[in-house]
């Protein structure tokens, strides 16, 4: 319906509008691309098993003071429960005495050398 002394309605038109370029700078600063102001990822810290002895299978390593402790897994039977873990202690391996047997030995050596280490205080 027309009012009377209206003008015409006409139809709307769709206009294309572009949007703003962004632009981020400081003063006295040309501008910087967004993928430049991201921050960089931290890295993760190293994990904690490169500063282990390697684990053999039947024995486990506890930090302990300045060095590790090594001790024996051994499952024993018993009356009422059936199988229990026990770990008993086999011996100290001391923070200095590690890092000279990994600057002595390198790769599989290295396992070789904790190998005779976990054999000699094994008995």
């Amino acid at each position: 319906m027309k009012a009377r002394d209206a003008p015409a309605i006409e139809a709307p038109r769709l206009v294309a509008v572009e949007p703003e370029k962004i632009t981020i700078a400081t003063r006295g600063s040309a501008p910087v691309k967004r993928s430049k102001l991201m921050t960089k990822r931290t890295r993760k810290p190293k994990s904690q098993a490169a500063k282990r002895p390697p684990r053999p299978s039947g024995y486990e390593w506890r930090k302990n003071g300045a060095g590790w402790d090594l001790r024996k897994v051994v499952w024993v039977d018993t009356a009422t429960s059936g199988k229990q873990r026990k770990r008993p202690y086999l011996g100290h391996l001391s923070k200095s005495a590690f890092q000279e047997m990994k600057k002595r030995h390198r790769g599989a050596a290295f396992e070789r050398a904790i190998g005779e280490w976990i054999a000699a205080h094994d008995n």
